[in-house]
């Protein structure tokens, strides 16, 4: 095998690679509409991050939307604007299937997948 073949199926390899990890990596996307497993000082939640970057979260009928940016693997930025005001949090979250579960300034919150 010539070097120009050798440097075909490495780099084949390598494509065929990334797309398998890509797919596989799915089970930390935020992407779908999320629930409060609980309500918090009867007040229920509910987050809808879209593929595109922007969510939706809901509060008792209210909806307040934003955009959200990947950090790593268990963090993402919020940006949402209120009362002609920017507000953005760093926010933890560790997915395990259909459940969810983000850290925003300490507070941990419980999510379900909604179907």
């Amino acid at each position: 095998m010539c070097k120009q073949q050798k440097r075909q199926v490495f780099l084949g390899t390598v494509i065929f690679l990334s797309v398998i990890l890509a797919a596989c990596s799915g089970g930390t996307s935020l992407v779908g509409k999320w629930e409060a497993a609980e309500e918090t000082s009867g007040i229920r939640f509910t987050f809808e991050f879209k593929s595109n970057g922007e969510l939706e979260m809901g509060v008792e009928g209210v909806t307040i939307t934003g955009t959200y940016e990947m950090v790593d693997a268990n963090t993402f930025t919020m940006s949402i604007e209120m009362l002609g005001q920017s507000q953005t949090e760093s926010v933890d979250f560790v997915r395990s299937g259909n459940s969810l579960t983000l850290t925003i300034a300490g507070d941990a919150l419980d999510f379900t997948k909604v179907p």
